[in-house]
């Protein structure tokens, strides 16, 4: 689960940079970043999660 988290970050900012920087999309490509930033902080948690379990 944490690696397809992290692919679908990896592939959201990709996303977000072509279309920032090659087309100037609105700020709607904005919301692109955010949820990559989403997706890693929530596999963040549930890797602290997963850790503190084995403890």
């Amino acid at each position: 689960m944490k690696n397809i988290l992290y692919a679908i970050a990896l592939l959201l900012v990709v996303i977000w940079s072509i279309a920032f920087f090659v087309y100037k999309v609105n700020n709607a490509i904005h919301v692109l970043i955010i949820l990559a930033i989403i997706a890693v902080i929530i596999s963040i948690v549930q890797s602290r999660k997963e850790h503190n379990k084995t403890l």
